[in-house]
């Protein structure tokens, strides 16, 4: 397995870093090793893995301990991600399985948390790289550092969006299926050209989520015929005899958005039968409207349009998309909208 300047390229199934790479005296690897890891579902591995990236991008400077450690993910990590992008643009090393348990056995690992009662998963990263490799100048040893967390400032990625842009494509048999999807609403109403825009409604074990640890509310119906409302009024003003508009809703609960936007005549609902099916049709929507949670707001990310998100207030942790997290670059096109 050929690595460049610490990074393997085209990593594959089962092509992670093992032991004796790791270990030997030929190793091209850059101590320490620093290994993001995450218990979350796809969005929140997609945060992670694009975390990561900004971390091994960092341009180097004499104040810039990244480029001097292997930043890699854990290998459940990748093969989440890998479900919905082309692993062939994928080229982040991955810890094996195997790896992690040699290391753990051996003692040459720690694991750092975030406190996961405030506000910030992303303080303890910076710090941790930088004292893991002064302690490798210093003593030598060999050692792993579990990353833990949920990455939730997404405005630390403003900078690298073509660097994320170019590892995150979707698998090309999701795109098919995405593109199927579209055509037959094409199709369907009659038009060549339509302007789809996504709409991710979460719900779920969110909406528990949102009470217990914001103690707020996902937004309600009343958000969503909003945001329908703004590209309805805003696509008509841009184009006054552009093509026509369709919705296209996922849901982890359609029988919710079915119920609160099936008399729309402008609205569609996905029947594909996995998230990372849906991801991939968000993707190929031209704008997006997205509620809460990270997998709403990679669906956005990557369709790279307009995005209207909820302005939520009164919550006592900011929420996974707000302008706190979202800063005050890189987001242009993304408009919060006031609820109540």
């Amino acid at each position: 397995m050929a690595l460049i300047h610490g990074v393997r390229w085209a990593v594959r199934e089962g092509d992670y870093l093992e032991y004796d790479e790791v270990f030997s005296n030929h190793s091209d690897i850059r101590w320490p090793i620093l290994m993001f890891s995450t218990m979350g579902r796809l969005g929140n591995c997609l945060s992670s893995y694009a975390t990561a990236l900004t971390f091994h991008t960092t341009n180097t400077n004499n104040n810039d301990h990244t480029q001097q450690a292997t930043i890699a993910v854990a290998q459940n990590i990748f093969k989440s991600v890998s479900r919905v992008m082309d692993r062939r643009h994928l080229a982040l090393p991955v810890v094996g399985n195997e790896l992690l348990l040699d290391v753990l056995d051996m003692g040459l690992s720690e694991v750092v948390r975030p406190d996961y009662l405030k506000d910030d998963h992303v303080s303890h990263l910076l710090p941790t790289i930088n004292r893991a490799v002064n302690e490798y100048i210093k003593t030598g040893k060999e050692k792993l550092y579990l990353l833990e967390g949920y990455p939730n400032k997404m405005k630390m990625l403003a900078d690298h969006h073509q660097t994320i842009r170019s590892h995150f494509k979707i698998r090309p048999d999701l795109q098919e299926k995405a593109r199927s999807f579209l055509d037959g609403v094409r199709r369907t109403r009659g038009h060549d050209v339509v302007t789809f825009i996504g709409v991710h409604i979460r719900r779920g074990d969110y909406v528990n989520f949102m009470e217990k640890f914001h103690h707020c509310s996902v937004p309600s119906a009343s958000y969503y015929h909003a945001a329908l409302d703004h590209y309805r009024h805003t696509l008509h003003l841009l184009l006054p005899a552009g093509p026509p508009i369709v919705f296209v809703v996922c849901s982890d609960d359609l029988t919710h958005a079915r119920h609160h936007l099936a008399n729309h005549t402008d609205v569609v609902f996905s029947d594909l039968m996995e998230p990372e099916e849906d991801l991939a049709l968000l993707a190929a929507c031209s704008h997006s409207v997205m509620t809460v949670g990270s997998f709403g707001f990679w669906a956005s990310y990557l369709a790279g349009g307009r995005v209207v998100y909820p302005l939520l207030r009164n919550c006592t942790h900011t929420p996974y998309v707000h302008p706190h997290s979202l800063g005050t670059r890189g987001y242009l096109n993304w408009l919060p909208l006031s609820i109540n």
